[in-house]
């Protein structure tokens, strides 16, 4: 298993994909890019050392962490 992990506005969310499952490399590709086109910016971690900022799935990492580049709320209205 491939952990991919990504940080909103409700903590940290793990995602894992099996790359031996047919289909999962495609399914984690389409939800990579509609990720990135939300504003997420990606890290992919291979080893010890910094991550790696990239912009297309990178299935040789062993670790991906996607940050929220802008992120997009309405403050709640105080009544009174």
């Amino acid at each position: 298993m491939i952990y991919v992990q990504y940080v909103s506005l409700v903590g940290h969310t793990p995602k894992e994909w099996d790359p031996e499952k047919p289909g999962e490399l495609e399914k984690m590709r389409e939800w990579f890019k509609k990720k990135m086109s939300a504003g997420f910016r990606a890290f992919a971690f291979k080893g010890e050392g910094p991550g790696k900022l990239i912009t297309e799935f990178d299935e040789e990492a062993e670790r991906i962490i996607l940050s929220a580049d802008r992120i997009k709320m309405v403050p709640i209205g105080r009544g009174g």
